[in-house]
């Protein structure tokens, strides 16, 4: 699994679309292009079965990365919708506790759920699961 620096020297290596600064970056038909986050205690943004499955928060107020600070709006969730329906697959993008960014692979949306955090806020946590390991060749396959 390659190392990167930052999200941006992925962005350029991967040949990614959007603000490497930007959690969710969106392709021209307005469906998931790559999600990105930062692994951190506290995150309702986590990693299940070695990876293969990631539970995400949507797109809203966060309080701090990955916790959510307000009631999060299902409009505002359509990009995951639209990119769930379609099957578009895409890949994403982690920084782990020591600062390293590493693309865990390609994945799907395979369901959408409106949850209630601790302090009482509604969230979508979008579940994904990778369907393919990163490397270039499956980068062109199932990517581009």
């Amino acid at each position: 699994m390659k190392v990167y620096k930052s999200f941006e020297d992925a962005h350029k290596s991967l040949l990614l679309l959007g603000d490497p600064a930007s959690r969710v970056n969106l392709d021209s038909t307005l469906e998931i292009d790559n999600l990105k986050f930062t692994q951190c205690q506290g995150s309702y943004d986590s990693l299940q079965h070695g990876g293969n499955i990631i539970n995400f928060v949507g797109i809203g107020p966060k309080r701090s990365e990955g916790r959510p600070s307000g009631n999060y709006n299902s409009m505002r969730q359509n990009p995951f919708y639209h990119t769930r329906e379609s099957r578009k697959a895409f890949p994403v993008l982690v920084k782990n506790n020591a600062g390293l960014i590493v693309c865990l692979g390609i994945y799907e949306i395979v369901d959408i759920t409106k949850k209630v955090s601790n302090e009482g806020f509604s969230y979508f946590n979008i579940r994904l699961q990778r369907i393919h390991t990163l490397s270039k060749k499956l980068m062109n396959e199932a990517y581009m």
